[in-house]
């Protein structure tokens, strides 16, 4: 593998690490009624929109996060930024 092959596996991993920690954190708020400790919609949309989708579909699923999976930006568009990802992916290993 060639250093940009590695550079965008980190960098997928490195997103995907923090998406899955804010989620986690943000689960951790609301199952604690912490309303003032929750994460904004917005910076988790951005972080699943950054390439950290995968990671955080995962979460979401995994910890039963129903609140942030019963928001349509968060249905529709965490598997569209999932897909993108792995089409991203699978173009960078292809072409490298």
């Amino acid at each position: 593998m060639g250093p940009l092959l590695w550079g965008v596996f980190f960098y997928y991993l490195i997103a995907n690490i923090v998406a899955i920690i804010v989620t986690v954190r943000d689960k951790v708020a609301v199952v604690n009624h912490r309303s003032q400790n929750e994460v904004s919609e917005q910076l988790l949309m951005a972080l699943g929109i950054l390439s950290g989708g995968i990671g955080m579909m995962v979460t979401i699923l995994v910890t039963h996060h129903t609140e942030l999976w019963a928001n349509k930006k968060f249905k529709i568009g965490l598997p569209v930024a999932f897909v993108a990802e792995v089409l991203i992916l699978l173009i960078v290993c292809i072409a490298l």
